[in-house]
């Protein structure tokens, strides 16, 4: 995670508050309230500082994630078969996403 307004922040700065929590790392879900902002720009257009952005950038109700994934849907081609992972010699250990997630 990095911060848009400071990048070279330290990361406990960013810490896991409750807006990474509801709003970056989980799903969509309902009764969680967020909200988002969301702006396209061509390369060729000059540069916005952060405060100039959020200022003029509408929000959105909602998660950013329905969003991201339309995004994705139109730029990313057809899908293919999940390839299978490892090897003879380098076998998998469990599958996906394996146990170290549940580590509290």
């Amino acid at each position: 995670m990095v911060s848009w307004r400071n990048p070279d922040a330290d990361d406990r700065d960013l810490g896991m508050n409750d807006y990474l929590k509801e709003g970056v790392v989980n799903p969509p879900r309902s009764g969680v309230k967020r909200s988002f902002q969301l702006a396209t720009r061509k390369v060729a257009d000059p540069y916005v500082a952060p405060a100039a952005w959020s200022a003029a950038t509408p929000s959105h109700n909602g998660s950013w994630w329905p969003a991201w994934e339309r995004w994705l849907r139109a730029y990313a081609g057809k899908r293919g078969e999940t390839p299978t992972l490892g090897s003879e010699l380098h076998p998998p250990l469990e599958d996906a996403p394996g146990t170290y997630v549940l580590i509290p």
